[in-house]
């Protein structure tokens, strides 16, 4: 995770970058990109990473199988995990509200997981490569 300003920035394996924005953020004293935290939890790569509409969590998938919840302020700690898949966790996005996240995985699912449950509310199977 990088911040820049009031930006906060993730990247995982394919260097795809999201972004959340807070306008309080603490402002940076260099031009340096170096990251500011270093989120370990995941057993193996991670594939996918979103952050919560609202800018306050970071949701994290991976080879693992795993989706973890993370605080971004703070301490930036890992404040929840979700497993059901049986496959590597390939891409996750956070529902326009934040209540739900959705993600895809080579078990030829789509999961819905309510954020605040910690509970996969829906299993979606069928789809092929």
């Amino acid at each position: 995770m990088k911040r820049k300003g009031g930006e906060l920035m993730a990247y995982g394996l394919e260097r795809s970058i999201k972004r959340a924005y807070d306008p309080s953020g603490v402002k940076r004293t260099s031009n340096l990109m170096s990251p500011i935290v270093a989120l370990e939890g995941h057993g193996s790569d991670v594939f996918g990473c979103a952050f919560h509409p609202e800018g306050k969590y970071l949701a994290s998938a991976g080879f693992d199988r795993q989706v973890l919840l993370w605080n971004v302020y703070g301490e930036c700690e890992n404040i929840s995990s979700f497993t059901g898949h049986s496959g590597a966790v390939m891409d996750i996005k956070f529902s326009t509200d934040g209540n739900t996240i959705f993600t895809c995985a080579t078990d030829m699912t789509v999961a819905l997981w309510d954020v605040m449950a910690g509970q996969r509310i829906k299993k979606l199977k069928g789809h092929t490569w």
